[in-house]
């Protein structure tokens, strides 16, 4: 599949957010060591005005950039197997022409025409400016190939999808009542911390996380 049949999976922007701040936390804290090894990445885009900036990287040539202002965002996603990439050899036709970003609002467009994120190495796009209805380029209705969009969709999942993916991932079981408490709003506490990671330093790992997220 791919985000001809995926765009209208994707979630309204604040429970987007909430859910990937949140599991970029978690994952910021299950790599405390070395950041490098984290699926999630959080940074605050000194250019991204008022808004937050979350990478998800599986370590294997796969990676999506997410741009989430107040009431818009785009996601940028890159597949490296798909026969959308740039480096596939075997692009369809109607590739030769097209523009991910045809269509994207110029307030979005400035922050995303970084070449730090690479946005010429994409094989989907996709964008809302009202937070709420997501849309892409457009593509042929006959498209069939997959983008990588699957892939996004299962990593900004709700948590059942997420607690799945922890298991199978890092081998982490936690209660589901703590990560429904933290995605609905309720800020980390070293209570919280010492539930989740008992044998670590609660006090020290709240102060990492305010500093890295400015607040917890």
């Amino acid at each position: 599949m791919n985000i001809l049949q995926n765009y209208t999976s994707i979630p309204n922007l604040e429970t987007l957010r909430r859910r990937l701040m949140l599991y970029a936390k978690l994952d910021f804290l299950l790599n405390i060591e070395n950041e490098a090894d984290a699926y999630y990445h959080y940074d605050d885009k000194n250019w991204l005005t008022d808004g937050d900036y979350i990478r998800i990287d599986n370590g294997s040539g796969d990676h999506f950039h997410v741009l989430m202002e107040k009431d818009a965002a785009v996601i940028m996603g890159f597949a490296h197997e798909s026969p959308l990439s740039p480096y596939c050899p075997h692009r369809p036709e109607w590739m030769l022409n097209h523009d991910f970003f045809l269509g994207l609002p110029d307030q979005l467009k400035d922050d995303v025409m970084n070449p730090a994120l690479e946005p010429e190495c994409v094989t989907f796009v996709t964008w809302t400016s009202n937070g709420q209805n997501w849309q892409f380029a457009t593509v042929p209705k006959t498209l069939d190939t997959f983008d990588g969009s699957d892939d996004f969709l299962a990593l900004a999942g709700d948590l059942t999808v997420y607690q799945e993916w922890l298991i199978d991932y890092y081998e982490i079981e936690w209660h589901r009542c703590i990560l429904e408490e933290l995605q609905n709003g309720t800020p980390f506490t070293e209570e919280i911390l010492a539930k989740l990671f008992p044998d670590e330093n609660a006090t020290e790992w709240l102060t990492e996380l305010r500093e890295k997220f400015r607040q917890a």
